[in-house]
């Protein structure tokens, strides 16, 4: 007995194994789907929230079996091991799934759902003394009728069901004259008599109960035994159940087709005219469940049907082609493409079927589609193309998927809703073959989403690796005469096509991400030195009329201070009671000759005011050439020059007819604010760049060392107030702190020691402790320590002068040129703004040898040194490949000897024999 329940352990424990083995499977197989790894980082994140569907397909509906497997996860042990030729051993991907696999995918599906109810009957069984046994003896053959007949009522008609299950046909017809219920149903379950036999399709049993008064209608979960009939394609039992008036409902069609039964499908079609377009409650058609599920022999037996609408669309406006292309069924999608289904077709999101192809990363439901005529650009709601989809979800076939979309020449630089491009969602996904495709493609880099972000601050912090591709476009875009042996003499063809790519009107815009990306390799590229010369020829002279319109004003300004305000001439002229006036005192040529020709003040004031005018509003027009407004408000250069504009009418003598004393230091510190702005906008010449910020390198450092020694500065204007209280410079510590501040440039004051001479001993010794420290803490040590900093720092900036020049040009014609497009100048005006207005004709020829050169002799040379570059470049590429191949004759012909080696060896050996 023992042993017994050992072996029967054993064996329950191998059926436990084998039953998750095959649940394993199941759920691989319905899934059809391969993993989908994503780089869920920050911007990844971003984007997803941003809309980006990067998902996998849910699975529209389950059939009605998977369901019931769905809420019976765990189910006990069965007599019989299940049929393990059934499980599918070999991996498919998506595109390459065959007939063959999704029969026996759907034939699994059955088996498992009949072993489902298999256990149901076994577990309900258990419930009743020897129950568990009858059944194992009926199954075997082995029961006794007469003791059938003695057991209780509900045990005869769970026994009922048992015996329809394994078709003992005379077990159903004793026990049924016995008194069994042939409308028995099963508790919590529903099953019945008729409907097991309808799965089984023993067509005996079903006859037999439904002759003694079964109801043929009986419902299980919606279903009839007409839809379990369609589980096992049972045609001998679906039309016995209708012979007996079972109600043939539309969902009959669609159980028909998720369990791929042909036989009843075609007479549901071609016998009893079913409507074969009825949308069930999951809004699908039996056309869309045969496109999802991939099953080609179902949806050409449809597509036969007159009545089928090949076009008709489910709740979410999906047609067959749609979920098809999703699937990546490709038999489905070329039988539709066969019989005229709508390539154009777009569902609630306006993607096209090409959008779910791609989403798949099928290249053969991609391929058809495109040959049927279906554009490889169009556009879903989120402005999304073909490429987007493909590239949004990083699988293995993705670089395929991309590869075949770019070679029907997919758009490469479309940006979506958001402003993404392909580019953008490759370096986000980190797939470096796929970012180097679209980049050799002609992808630009300079593009930037609508937050800001540009393609190559993803590349940068993404797949560094892919910099260098951007490098072998800027090379691919120089091009020379050389391969013809100079015929026609050397040429050098400049293609700035590449630099002008992007999304605005602009023509710097790549090279201004060149340098906010950090990437000075890229700017010192020939093309883009050359490039960046031409540009700067042709945008300069607007700059610098900017700076001499500028000048006038502030000559202007300068003039109407130092003629009226500062020598108080206007007054001194029109007021009576100002003959003490520094005008009269002044006895100056200047003043003289303001007094003998006053008209010359309102001369300078009225074209102060029209001066005024005409620079308020270039200075509203200057708010073009920024970004954001706050970048505008927040510069100091623009605040300078409103507060001088706004100073104009505050200092004029038509206020009150007079001037006021306090308009004098108004006018001096905006003459002050005046002169140091336009300064720096001379700096901003990129002749000039590097001794203006030298000027303002030297500014922040000291800046830095006041804020570190500020504490010692204090200490010694609050000792020296000290020491010398009755000296005029330190009775007040604001004009101490100042005092020392001079002396800390040099200018050291040893008179202050002579008050002391007459002082006690210890006055006169702390006074000069005092002010030696003063000397060597503060004169000799900070102050050298400043001039040392200044030094090196000075050095720094004459090592990185070259960028700095490059930086400040790049920086300067961005603003120009966005001063330039996006204000109010007419476009004649802007046109003359650009180096190439037609983008299609930017390209320049170099002759290295002529006397006339437009490019400097220095960006020449780099540009013959990239040719010839890439001429050796070229030269070992050809060598590799020939060496490449001469290793492959070689091993190609070691194969071929050692072949007929073994081949000699062996008639050699056979010679011997005989």
């Amino acid at each position: 007995c023992i042993s017994v329940s050992v072996v029967r352990l054993k064996r329950n424990i191998h059926r436990c194994i084998i039953l998750l083995i095959v649940r394993a499977k199941l759920e691989n197989m319905s899934s059809r789907k391969l993993s989908r790894h994503l780089s869920l980082d920050e911007c990844t994140r971003e984007y997803l929230e941003m809309g980006m569907d990067l998902t996998n397909k849910r699975k529209r509906y389950f059939s009605f079996h998977e369901k019931a497997i769905h809420r019976n996860r765990d189910r006990p042990i069965s007599f019989e091991l299940p049929d393990t030729d059934l499980v599918e051993t070999d991996e498919r991907s998506i595109t390459e799934t065959t007939t063959e696999g999704s029969k026996s995918s759907n034939q699994l599906s059955v088996n498992n759902y009949k072993e489902m109810v298999k256990q149901c009957l076994l577990d309900s069984a258990k419930g009743y003394t020897n129950g568990f046994q009858l059944l194992h003896d009926i199954e075997s053959g082995m029961a006794n009728l007469d003791t059938l007949k003695r057991c209780p009522q509900q045990l005869k008609n769970l026994i009922v069901l048992w015996a329809c299950f394994v078709d003992k046909c005379d077990v159903v017809e004793v026990l049924v004259k016995a008194g069994a219920n042939v409308n028995y149903i099963l508790p919590f379950r529903g099953y019945g008599a008729v409907h097991i036999s309808a799965l089984n399709g023993c067509v005996y049993c079903l006859k037999w109960l439904l002759n003694n008064g079964c109801d043929p209608n009986c419902r299980v979960d919606d279903m009839t035994a007409l839809h379990f009939a369609t589980f096992t394609d049972s045609v001998d039992a679906f039309n016995t159940l209708i012979e007996h008036g079972c109600r043939l409902e539309s969902t009959v069609l669609h159980s028909a087709v998720k369990s791929r039964a042909v036989g009843c499908i075609k007479l549901l079609l071609f016998k009893y005219n079913v409507d074969v377009n009825m949308l069930d409650s999951m809004g699908l058609a039996p056309i869309h469940i045969c496109a999802d599920q991939g099953f080609s022999d179902c949806m050409y037996m449809l597509l036969s049907s007159d009545k089928t609408l090949i076009n008709q669309k489910d709740y979410h406006e999906c047609t067959a082609l749609h979920m098809a292309c999703e699937s990546a069924h490709v038999e489905c999608v070329k039988l539709l493409i066969e019989h005229q289904a709508n390539i154009h077709a777009k569902n609630m999101k306006f993607q096209v079927p090409i959008h779910m192809a791609a989403k798949a990363q099928s290249v053969d439901c991609i391929d058809f589609l495109i040959k049927a005529g279906a554009d490889v650009n169009a556009r879903d709601i989120d402005d999304r193309t073909p490429l987007h989809s493909a590239i949004s979800v990083k699988t293995l076939n993705v670089c395929l998927a991309v590869d075949t979309l770019l070679s029907y020449h997919a758009k490469i630089n479309v940006q979506d809703h958001f402003g993404f491009t392909p580019l953008h969602i490759a370096a986000i996904n980190e797939v470096p073959e796929c970012v180097e495709s679209l980049l050799a493609k002609g992808g630009n880099v300079g593009i930037q989403t609508f937050g800001g972000i540009s393609a190559l601050n993803m590349i940068v912090r993404k797949v560094p690796s892919c910099v260098p591709a951007v490098a072998k476009q800027l090379d691919s875009a120089v091009t020379s005469n050389w391969a013809d042996g100079f015929k026609r003499g050397p040429e050098i063809q400049l293609r700035f096509k590449y630099l002008l790519n992007s999304n605005t009107f602009g023509e710097i815009d790549l090279l201004k991400c060149f340098q906010e990306e950090g990437q000075y390799e890229l700017l010192q590229h020939p093309l883009c030195q050359a490039f960046l010369f031409l540009k700067w020829k042709k945008i300069r002279k607007y700059y610098l009329m900017r700076l001499a319109s500028l000048g006038f004003f502030i000559l202007l300004y300068t003039l109407y201070v130092t003629t009226v305000l500062s020598h108080d001439c206007y007054n001194a002229i029109h007021l009576s009671n100002q003959s003490n006036s520094s005008c009269f005192r002044n006895n100056s040529t200047l003043s003289a000759f303001l007094i003998k020709n006053y008209q010359i003040m309102d001369v300078i004031i009225y074209a102060l005011y029209l001066i005024s005018v005409i620079e308020g509003f270039l200075k509203i027009s200057e708010m073009a050439g920024y970004m954001y407004v706050h970048q505008y408000v927040l510069s100091l250069s623009n605040l300078s020059e409103w507060l001088v504009l706004i100073s104009v009418p505050l200092i004029s003598f038509h206020i009150s007819g007079y001037t006021s004393y306090w308009q004098n230091y108004i006018g001096a510190f905006c003459v002050l604010c005046a002169w140091t702005n336009f300064m720096v906008k001379i700096g901003q010449l990129p002749w000039f760049d590097t001794y203006v910020a030298m000027y303002t390198k030297v500014q922040k450092e000291f800046a830095k060392l006041l804020m570190a020694y500020i504490c010692l500065l204090i200490g010694f204007s609050v000792s020296l107030c000290v020491v010398f209280p009755s000296s005029k410079w330190f009775n007040n510590p604001i004009i101490g702190f100042v005092k020392v501040l001079v002396m800390m440039a040099g200018e050291l004051d040893i008179s202050m020691l002579e008050v002391h001479d007459e002082s006690p001993i210890i006055s006169k010794f702390s006074a000069y402790i005092v002010y030696v420290a003063l000397l060597i803490f503060v004169s000799i040590i900070l102050m050298n320590l400043l001039v040392g900093i200044a030094v090196h720092d000075i050095q720094g900036l004459k090592k990185t002068a070259g960028l700095s020049k490059v930086r400040c040009q790049i920086k300067l014609i961005y603003y120009i040129e966005l001063f330039m497009l996006r204000s109010f100048w007419p476009k004649s005006v802007k046109r003359r703004a650009l180096v190439y207005p037609s983008k299609h004709r930017a390209h320049m020829t170099v002759k290295p040898l002529s006397q006339q050169q437009t490019l400097p002799r220095d960006i020449i040379d780099a540009i013959r040194f990239l040719i010839k570059r890439k001429k050796q470049d070229n030269c070992d590429n050809n060598d590799i490949f020939k060496i490449q191949e001469i290793l492959k004759e070689v091993r190609d012909l070691r194969a071929v000897v050692e072949e007929n080696q073994k081949v000699i060896k062996h008639l050699l050996i056979n010679a011997n024999k005989i």
